[in-house]
């Protein structure tokens, strides 16, 4: 019995560092992602701008699902929204650590197109899906864009329909 519980006092000791230090592997992680993707370019010009909590009188929309900036992709930690002014990206939560918002000004955008979500091109991380699943996505489409200073990079973000309103009359 002494056994077991200095077994069980060690295993609880154990589990205490667990989550520190998942955390903060999981904060290394986030930083190093920040790092080397496109995220640092675009935070040192787009990162400084409020909030909005509307868009024409309504509440502002976030959209969610996976995306790329540049060579690191994203995995449904995306939120979207579109605005007269540009396009907000912010991440959630463990990822925003390193990932502040962002609003890139429509100005700034030389191509933009928009796709079918991954599904309809064949499935989700490599699988397809079938029956009732088939039916669920992750968002109607992505916007694949390239901006005018980060032209060899292609950004891949979640879109959905309703934010089609707010895309500039040179872009469509």
């Amino acid at each position: 019995m002494e056994k077991f519980i200095e077994s069980l006092s060690q295993f609880l000791h154990l589990t205490g560092v667990f989550p520190v230090l998942f955390i903060a592997v999981w904060v290394t992680i986030s930083y190093y992602l920040s790092r080397d993707s496109v995220w640092v370019k675009l935070k040192a010009k787009y990162a400084d701008f409020t909030m909005p909590l509307t868009v024409g009188g309504k509440p502002l929309e976030l959209h969610s699902g996976p995306g790329s900036l540049g060579s690191v992709r994203f995995e449904g930690v995306m939120l979207v929204a579109a605005t007269a002014e540009g396009i907000i990206i912010k991440m959630r939560f463990p990822m925003n650590i390193g990932h502040p918002p962002l609003q890139i000004p429509w100005v700034q955008i030389i191509e933009f197109e928009l796709t079918d979500s991954q599904q309809k091109q064949g499935g989700v991380m490599g699988m397809k899906l079938t029956g009732s699943a088939s039916k669920k996505s992750y968002n109607d489409k992505y916007a694949r864009f390239k901006m005018q200073e980060l032209a060899d990079q292609s950004l891949e973000i979640p879109w959905h329909v309703r934010m089609n309103n707010q895309i500039p009359a040179h872009l469509k």
